[in-house]
């Protein structure tokens, strides 16, 4: 009986104890592990609060859970904040690289635009500077009639010669043309002489007496006109040789070579290729228009009437070697470069 009220005290106070709020001091060491893990919960972090939990009874549970969730939320915070903070300076670095980048190609295109508009000026001006006496070049037709120069009358003979080679040409052409209209007609001739000579015994007998007479007729008539169409295209072709031996012999002195020599007679000094060039657009060589055009309209006008080219010849004043060393001249035009 005694011992029974003995276990009965014993275990009130047991329960008494336990629940009694227990605030031990952070330095406490007693004998029981769970207070060790408690404590290693609430300073561990995440880890250390499930560990106190489980082990440490309500109290470890508590404390590890409250400081170790709280410095877990604290790293994950810190962790994103970061995470964030390496990402816009990661795209703030890659923004100002674009834009390094762009601002480095605009100027690299600029800068080179600007060396070739510089590179075009001073070639210009190179050219200018090269000209010199050519600079007469660009006078108007007259002076290309009556120039009295020395200096000049390679130029002269040049550009005449010239005139006279496209005109020369243009006979080719108009022959070649004449002579394949006449061969056209002899074609045809022959060919309305083979339909007639082609008719079958039985196609004659068909035709009634008068329109037999008529063929027999028509195919005389061909063979005379046949013979005669032979003879004019014979001679328009003879036509067109002689034109083109003519054209032949009219392009000595048209070719590059005599333009440098009489570009070189008149400046007094070996040309370079960019004067050359600039001198052909200005005197029409090849495809370009120029005095060599006009040259050849007045020489034309002079063949039907050698008084168009009397009038012209009036006109200006034949010009001196002192014209071309003096500098008095006409413009030149801008050079084709």
């Amino acid at each position: 009986m005694i011992r029974t009220r003995n276990f009965l005290v014993a275990a009130l106070c047991g329960v008494a104890l336990g629940a009694l709020p227990l605030d031990l001091p952070d330095g406490f060491s007693g004998d029981g592990s769970a207070w060790a893990k408690g404590n290693g919960g609430g300073n561990g972090g995440g880890g250390g609060g499930g560990n106190g939990g489980g082990n440490g009874g309500g109290n470890g549970g508590g404390n590890g859970g409250g400081k170790g969730g709280g410095n877990a939320g604290g790293g994950k915070s810190a962790g994103k904040s970061s995470s964030s903070t390496a990402s816009k300076s990661k795209s703030a670095k890659t923004s100002t690289t674009k834009t390094a980048s762009t601002a480095k190609t605009n100027k690299g295109a600029a800068k080179s635009a600007a060396k070739q508009q510089v590179a075009a000026v001073a070639k210009e001006k190179n050219i200018h500077a090269q000209l010199g006496a050519l600079n007469s070049l660009n006078r108007n037709i007259n002076a290309y009639l009556n120039a009295k120069s020395p200096r000049f009358a390679a130029v002269q003979s040049f550009v005449v010669a010239s005139a006279q080679y496209e005109i020369a040409l243009d006979k080719v052409e108009a022959a070649n043309t004449a002579a394949a209209a006449e061969q056209e007609k002899l074609d045809a001739l022959n060919a309305e002489l083979g339909t007639l000579s082609a008719m079958t015994e039985e196609a004659v007998a068909g035709l009634t007496a008068e329109e037999q007479a008529e063929r027999t007729s028509r195919m005389s008539a061909l063979e005379a006109e046949i013979g005669e169409q032979a003879a004019a295209v014979e001679t328009a072709s003879q036509a067109a040789t002689e034109a083109q031996a003519a054209a032949e012999t009219a392009a000595v002195g048209t070719d590059d070579a005599s333009l440098q020599a009489a570009l070189e007679a008149m400046s007094n000094k070996t040309v370079n290729e960019a004067v050359v060039s600039w001198s052909k657009e200005v005197l029409g060589v090849g495809t370009a228009v120029g005095k060599i055009d006009e040259m050849k309209s007045v020489l034309e006008a002079q063949a039907v009437d050698p008084q168009e080219t009397a009038a012209v010849d009036t006109e200006e004043t034949p010009e001196t070697d002192t014209d071309l060393d003096t500098g008095e001249l006409e413009e030149a035009p801008e050079p084709a470069l």
